[in-house]
């Protein structure tokens, strides 16, 4: 929280984007999924800002199964009886 507060205030000022402060903010966002996504539910959340509509939109459904597509000629191929020479 505390790096995310430091990158929000790094990021107003174009020279100090390259800093290794806010380089380092980056990097501990990047590899903190839960504190990432709770910055961007932040009002005022430089990040929220900069993704703009993107963040209107709903993920995708979980899915549990997989579907798994042949060819309709293998298809054809598995459903015939194996022919014995």
């Amino acid at each position: 929280r505390e790096k995310f507060s430091e990158a929000k205030r790094l990021s107003m000022d174009g020279k100090l984007r390259q800093s290794k402060q806010f380089q380092d903010a980056l990097e501990v966002l990047s590899s903190n999924k839960d504190l990432f996504l709770k910055c961007l539910q932040e009002p005022d959340s430089i990040f929220s800002e900069h993704l703009g509509g993107w963040l209107s939109v709903p993920p995708p459904p979980d899915t549990r199964r997989i579907t798994v597509l042949l060819p309709s000629k293998a298809a054809d191929d598995c459903s015939s009886p194996v022919a014995a020479n």
